[in-house]
């Protein structure tokens, strides 16, 4: 009973915060009723039919973006189908009672746990963000923010793309385990509409190559100098992490075409095909390599009994060498060449800056999506990059979520592994094995890159990898079921339990000697001093590291004698007359010997109220 409570009233507030995401992207299209079409129906088709709403996500998602932006859409259509798919799966875990679990118990806790990581991540790093904005701002572009629908900038909210991209990630798989637990058949469905939407995405990027190859006076040798100079991606706008997605599918894909019947072989292998050749024009080595690594272990481990059975692995495996062979010789990224040595040495040292950053912030990281902004004193004086992200999968999520962030990422991800190893049935389950193959050749490129940074390759994943360990129920027994439900919920409680330590330790890092709430922008008066007006009131911040700070003051030209009040550590400090004759200097006293965080709140406010517009100077700490 308080389970289903608990999943209830979690869909109801799940579905009540994306009504309103999707209610701003509902007024945005408003020139444009197609694009509410593409709000709408997928709400009420999740919410009336989940596994139709999924089959449409998996083969419109991957090209929806690119066909939005030839069509003029307001904003990221893949982003709002994704949040449109979930508004009607919150919507019906909310409002419809069901006999059974949605997510077996060794799936539903690790989940949990990586949720309320990130979401405490999230909190941690808004609440830094607060500090340095100041609560109006900061309340502006919060609000900004969601009455776009995150859909357009979510990057003035630090923490808030990473976040919701895990976050998304990770309601995505949910739906398609849960929707995939209960009947196998749909499984095999999803990952067939997964290959062709793949395929499409893999179209378009040849189709862009070919259109620029028939533009010139010499198609031939226009397309032979394209493919070795040129990386294709329309739909990502990192090509790597566009790699990785082909990477990702061509398993799949592989593996329908080599059990369907002859005129459908024909077709998932032109799909199968045409996503290699995708693959092959993002210039990723890693997505190259690790579909032939993939490929050549797949066959040995798979190899036929009886002589037709024998003839097919040779005739694979040459086939594999053949494409190895022309890899590298002819991969425009090459991976014989002077680039090679230069991308190990960028891994490398991304990968102590990320063992630099654990250590500095073992337990819960430096704050979802900031490793970037982290990385820039580690990599002071580095020939490759001023900032950076780690080039790695892992290493990012240990840095920026900590050992609990990392804990619960691999917990689920383990739980994964184990039930696709144990229940997906490759001899059966055609579409299944190769989801897993395409899910181990990603995890190949991930660790060489950082795929999950990019939304639209993230959710495909999450996807992938709901289809693959969902395909099969795996009821667990009774005392593992236990467990996870142990382990999930202290690792949870320790999460949250941990959060009041961690909004002050991040308070403590804020260098806040430069920030002010309520002012203009500076410029500088006749003497050459440069100041800052505001009215009424006024917040800056004094370092308790100093004995005193100087506090210039002064009226604008012809304003008549107004007093202020000196507000500090939340009491009135002092009373000053300010005139427009000259500069005041007040002088602040800063007690020693007290436990103060490194900056404290220094408000300024006028007495009278009389709405004066006043000057603020350079404070000067002594």
């Amino acid at each position: 009973m308080a389970a289903a409570l608990a999943r209830r009233t979690g869909g109801a507030l799940s579905a009540l915060l994306l009504l309103l995401l999707l209610y701003a992207a509902w007024s945005i299209a408003a020139p444009l009723p197609w694009v509410r079409l593409v709000i709408v129906l997928p709400v009420v088709l999740a919410a009336l039919q989940p596994r139709h709403a999924l089959l449409v996500l998996a083969g419109l998602g991957p090209v929806i973006g690119a066909l939005g932006g030839f069509f003029g859409a307001p904003f990221p259509l893949r982003e709002a189908l994704i949040l449109a798919t979930l508004t009607g799966w919150s919507l019906r875990v909310g409002l419809v009672r069901f006999r059974t679990p949605l997510l077996p118990a060794d799936l539903s806790w690790p989940v949990i746990c990586a949720t309320t990581v990130v979401l405490a991540s999230m909190a941690v790093e808004m609440s830094g963000q607060w500090a340095l904005l100041g609560p109006a701002a900061f309340r502006e572009t919060v609000v900004y923010t969601l009455q776009h629908g995150l859909l357009l900038d979510r990057h003035g909210v630090r923490g808030l793309e990473s976040g919701v991209i895990y976050l998304e990630g990770l309601g995505v798989f949910a739906a398609t385990v849960a929707a995939c637990t209960a009947r196998r058949a749909f499984a095999v469905q999803v990952a067939r509409m997964a290959v062709i939407g793949g395929a499409g995405a893999a179209a378009l990027n040849l189709q862009r190559i070919g259109v620029a190859a028939l533009a010139s006076a010499s198609p031939l040798e226009r397309l032979r100098e394209l493919l070795a100079t040129v990386r294709v991606s329309i739909q990502y706008p990192d090509v790597n992490a566009a790699g990785s997605y082909f990477a990702l599918m061509f398993f799949p894909a592989g593996a329908l075409a080599l059990h369907a019947g002859a005129l459908r072989r024909v077709l998932w292998l032109t799909l199968a095909v045409v996503i290699f050749a995708a693959a092959w024009l993002t210039g990723s080595r890693a997505a190259v390599a690790s579909i032939l690594v993939v490929s050549l272990l797949s066959t040995l481990a798979g190899v036929y009994t009886g002589r037709r059975g024998v003839i097919r692995t040779v005739a694979a495996l040459v086939l594999i060498l053949v494409l190895a062979a022309a890899f590298l010789a002819l991969f425009p990224n090459r991976v014989i060449g002077a680039a090679t040595p230069i991308a190990v040495q960028i891994r490398l040292e991304m990968a102590r800056v990320s063992l630099d950053l654990l250590a500095q912030h073992p337990f819960f990281g430096v704050g979802v999506g900031g490793f970037y902004e982290a990385s820039g004193p580690l990599l002071a004086g580095s020939h490759f990059y001023p900032r950076e992200n780690a080039h790695n999968n892992a290493l990012q999520i240990l840095a920026e979520l900590g050992v609990a962030g990392f804990a619960a990422f691999t917990w689920l991800l383990w739980r994964a592994g184990r039930r696709i190893v144990t229940a997906a049935g490759f001899g059966d389950a055609p579409a299944i094995g190769g989801a897993a193959a395409g899910l181990v050749a990603f995890g190949l490129t991930a660790m060489l890159g950082h795929p999950l940074l990019t939304p639209e390759v993230s959710h495909v994943f999450w996807l992938v990898l709901g289809l693959a360990c969902g395909s099969v129920p795996l009821p667990g027994s009774e005392p593992a079921v236990r467990s996870a439900r142990k382990a999930g919920t202290l690792l949870a409680a320790l999460v949250l339990a941990f959060l009041p330590w961690r909004f002050r330790a991040e308070s403590a890092t804020l260098d806040l000697e430069h920030i002010r709430y309520g002012v203009s922008r500076w410029a500088v008066d006749e003497e050459g001093m440069r100041y800052q007006t505001f009215t009424d009131r006024v917040t800056l911040f004094a370092p308790t590291s100093a004995r005193a700070v100087d506090i210039p003051l002064r009226l604008e030209d012809g304003s008549a004698p107004v007093a202020m009040e000196i507000r500090f550590r939340n009491r009135v400090a002092d009373r000053v007359i300010v005139t427009s004759s000259g500069w005041h200097t007040y002088r602040l006293v800063i007690p020693a010997g007290r436990n103060d965080p490194p900056y404290v709140p220094v408000q300024i406010r006028v007495s009278d109220g009389t709405g004066v517009t006043a000057r603020l100077g350079r404070t000067v700490p002594r």
